[in-house]
């Protein structure tokens, strides 16, 4: 399917006179080009009566460079109640030419939890969305820092911040009616709701 884009060859004469040779200059260019190994070939065709066409294997090795950039290295959960979850996420792209292989998602953090697989290999220009819940244990400013270890440079570094707020708590007085009228009357009676929580309960009553 024609001459690989990565593999160029110098001007020829395209005539030798007997006994004359000729160097062909041969240029291998693996910019842009993934790790891996690729395979070509070099045709020489002439007017020799025994070897009227020639094929030299070509190959190139190319170790491709990881690179990985992150989309954010904060995640702000705001106000959360104690117990509740809320999640966020990032993105991690792999923009160079070789697999990036990361660690680290497993970290033990308290009242944070990164979701998914503890590892990660991404392919070149890979990219992959990795998502973080935080659910808080206690009242007040909560932070941690996730620390990312990669192949292709530093450490990435995510600060997880969140604030656990009180949660409301609802208790209802009586929790069943059962009514007994005779047909035509009507009666009108009372449920007590009740926040026995420590944060502001809103709620709506509708039958």
């Amino acid at each position: 399917g024609g001459s690989p884009e990565w593999l160029s060859l110098g001007e020829i004469s395209n005539s030798l006179a007997a006994t004359a040779c000729e160097e062909v200059m041969i240029t291998f260019d693996a910019t842009e080009l993934v790790d891996g190994t690729y395979e070509g070939s070099i045709i020489i065709n002439s007017n020799d009566p025994d070897q009227p066409s020639v094929t030299i294997p070509v190959t190139l090795i190319v170790n491709g460079t990881p690179e990985l950039s992150i989309s954010t290295n904060d995640l702000d959960f705001g106000e959360v109640q104690v117990g509740a979850t809320s999640t966020l996420s990032f993105s991690l792209e792999n923009t160079g030419t070789a697999p990036t292989e990361i660690s680290g998602l497993e970290s033990a953090l308290a009242d944070f939890e990164v979701l998914g697989s503890e590892s990660l290999t991404l392919a070149p220009f890979a990219a992959q969305t990795i998502s973080v819940s935080f659910t808080p244990g206690e009242l007040g400013a909560l932070t941690e820092t996730l620390t990312l270890a990669n192949n292709a440079g530093d450490d990435l570094l995510v600060n997880l911040t969140g604030t656990g707020i009180a949660a409301p708590s609802l208790t209802v007085n009586p929790t069943a009616f059962t009514v007994e009228l005779i047909e035509g009357q009507d009666t009108t009676l009372t449920v007590d709701v009740e926040n026995i929580g420590e944060g502001p309960l809103d709620f709506t009553i509708n039958t």
